[in-house]
């Protein structure tokens, strides 16, 4: 475990979540104004997950992928066990605010009922559909077609030695491609469809093989001279976010976030300066572990905090509104993860075991 940017999973969670105070009737002008001017920018969130995925795949599966000591088969087993046991449970919770649809428009709902239960949605361009029930897991629709090819890319990348020039092409072709986009199906395309997406995932995959060469390990001799890199990188965040509104839309959710999230992932995966100790906490790093409890169960919260406000008319201050939101999602992502998908994530992989054990035994 890179402590760092386990902690670092929970802080850009945290952005995500403050992204969808759109759906809270913010009365707060200076609230409402952080909001428009910072907090919307924290879709950026989701270009730091598919990126870190990449890297941390890369960095946990890569030599055991090609060296024959993990199949592939044992590695889709491991990541369906991570992701999928709280994904149903959430999609389950999401269903009572899809209700209008169910009564009104019964077919689109069970055809978005089960793209979302076997993760297709994203690869719908269309919004009724790919933000439909628990919205945040279109981007798990993406995670789950990145594990999907991820053993493809890695044979890829090491048998062709021209593979890394493609990838850099597919990188460089994406912004054209966005240019020329019709604005109609941009969003769905080029921040949602996996098959775009997959560029921020390749990002980290190229990443980690940078990182693993440790060309840049000078630059990390110190405990000042690392401090200072993870403050710069951060910065370098603070500077893309500042300077957002003269960026088109298609680019910010696709493109424009990529070289700061490049930046901290490789500055904190050395894990050697000051903000690397602060973010090792234990608190720290219980957040990032409970990250995607966090991340899946935020969005419901939102909603169904914010249904139960109109409904009884609850007159209540923004802030606290919001840090009240904010405690559930916490107390809430501690239980999930420690109910739901520690326990289940075990059993899948154990039966899953005794399977492969029964295969072998039944072939000798």
């Amino acid at each position: 475990m890179i402590k760092p940017l386990t902690s670092l999973r929970f802080i850009f969670a945290l952005m995500v979540f403050t992204s969808h105070f759109c759906f809270i009737d913010i009365s707060d002008k200076t609230l409402l104004g952080f909001y428009n001017t910072l907090f919307s920018e924290g879709f950026l969130g989701v270009s730091f997950f598919f990126i870190l995925s990449g890297f941390i795949l890369a960095l946990n599966y890569q030599e055991r992928l090609l060296s024959g000591q993990t199949t592939a088969g044992e590695f889709y087993i491991a990541r369906v066990a991570r992701i999928y046991p709280l994904h149903l449970f959430t999609l389950i919770c999401s269903m009572p605010l899809l209700y209008s649809i169910f009564v009104s428009q019964p077919v689109s709902f069970f055809a978005r009922l089960t793209l979302n239960t076997f993760l297709l949605q994203s690869f719908i361009p269309i919004r009724d559909f790919y933000f439909s029930f628990n919205i945040p897991s279109w981007s798990i629709s993406c995670e789950m077609f990145f594990y999907l090819m991820f053993p493809l890319i890695i044979a890829l990348l090491f048998r062709f030695k021209n593979a890394y020039k493609f990838i850099l092409v597919i990188l460089v072709l994406l912004p054209v491609g966005i240019l020329f986009c019709p604005d109609s199906i941009e969003h769905g395309m080029f921040y949602v469809n996996p098959f775009f997406r997959i560029t921020d995932f390749m990002i980290g995959i190229l990443l980690y093989n940078v990182y693993e060469k440790h060309w840049l390990r000078g630059l990390f001799k110190t405990r000042l001279l690392s401090t200072v890199m993870e403050l710069a990188s951060l910065g370098i965040m603070v500077l893309f976010m500042a300077y957002h509104k003269d960026v088109p839309e298609g680019y910010r959710y696709s493109c424009y976030y990529w070289i700061p999230m490049i930046v901290i992932i490789f500055v904190f995966s050395y894990q050697s300066g000051l903000v690397s100790t602060l973010l090792s906490n234990k608190v720290m790093v219980l957040l990032g572990e409970i990250s995607y409890s966090f991340y899946l169960l935020h969005y419901l919260v939102i909603r169904y905090a914010t249904a139960l406000a109109r409904k009884f008319q609850f007159a209540i201050n923004d802030y606290i509104f919001i840090l009240i939101i904010l405690a559930i999602v916490l107390l809430g992502s501690y239980f999930t993860h420690k109910l739901i998908e520690q326990p289940a994530n075990k059993m899948i992989k154990l039966k899953a075991m005794r399977v492969f054990v029964d295969n072998r035994g039944k072939e000798i």
